[in-house]
């Protein structure tokens, strides 16, 4: 059992340690032994293959994730960052290489559902989110970066890899119609018409009607019309084939049209 005295001393050492450590740190800040010196080749390679090793554990992983949880860099920091991946973007040849891959990558359908999942459900803060709006509607404030972005969006190369990218079964929509929509409004996309009144219906009735208006015979602009007025009703009997001056008259005194039009189809 350790006594009072002895407590007392290991608590003393260890503010003297912290103490010794703050000068230390503030006399070698800036004067590291290490400023200015490169590890060689060999070594840099030992130092990758140990941390990949490291950080193929999982647990190793989460261990470093928690540890940083909740730590807050300063600005200085975050900026100095910024700098240094900025000039490794611009400057070093690798990194038209990566992009490359990087867009290869999210060309493939596997990738991008990855992607999805793995941020399926995850929702930034409303700072976050405010913190990004108001970046963005920043940047678009500036002249130089809106002329910069829509410059970069009219260009015919990039019309054509949206076109590609959103072509066909790359599509996001792609196959997604009828009650598989997210519009989908239980059907009344064609209201006030029914959805058998189409091409097919349509052609087969200016054939029945030897492709001619039945009021005046012209075998131009054709339409077809509806005898009772209700668009709903595609039975054969009650469409007619009108040209597009005959049609317009049938929307006056209607009760004489009906029986006209009924006559000539009953024929």
């Amino acid at each position: 059992m350790e006594t009072k005295n002895q407590k007392t001393e290991k608590e003393t050492d260890n503010l003297l340690k912290e103490e010794v450590r703050k000068k230390l740190s503030e006399l070698y800040k800036g004067r590291s032994l290490f400023a200015g010196r490169k590890h060689s080749k060999k070594t840099r390679k030992i130092i990758s293959d140990k941390l990949k090793k490291y950080f193929s554990d999982p647990k190793n992983r989460e261990n470093m994730r928690l540890k940083h949880l909740g730590t807050i860099r300063s600005k200085e920091s975050k900026e100095k960052q910024a700098q240094t991946l900025n000039r490794w973007w611009k400057n070093n040849p690798k990194a038209k290489g990566r992009k490359a891959q990087v867009a290869l990558l999210m060309q493939s359908k596997i990738n991008r559902a990855k992607i999805s999942a793995a941020l399926k459900g995850k929702k930034h803060s409303k700072e976050h989110s405010a913190k990004v709006s108001a970046s963005i509607k920043a940047k678009w404030a500036t002249p130089e970066y809106r002329e910069k972005m829509l410059k970069a969006n009219r260009t015919e190369e990039i019309r054509k890899k949206r076109s590609e990218l959103s072509s066909g079964e790359k599509n996001a929509m792609f196959g997604i119609c009828g009650e598989k929509s997210p519009n989908w409004c239980g059907g009344i996309s064609k209201l006030p018409y029914g959805f058998e009144f189409d091409d097919n219906l349509k052609a087969l009735i200016k054939n029945r009607d030897n492709n001619m208006c039945q009021e005046c015979g012209t075998n131009k602009y054709l339409h077809i019309h509806h005898i009772d007025y209700n668009k709903l009703n595609n039975q054969q009997s009650n469409l007619i084939t009108l040209c597009r001056r005959c049609n317009p008259k049938a929307n006056f005194n209607r009760e004489y049209w009906i029986e006209r039009y009924k006559k000539l189809i009953n024929k």
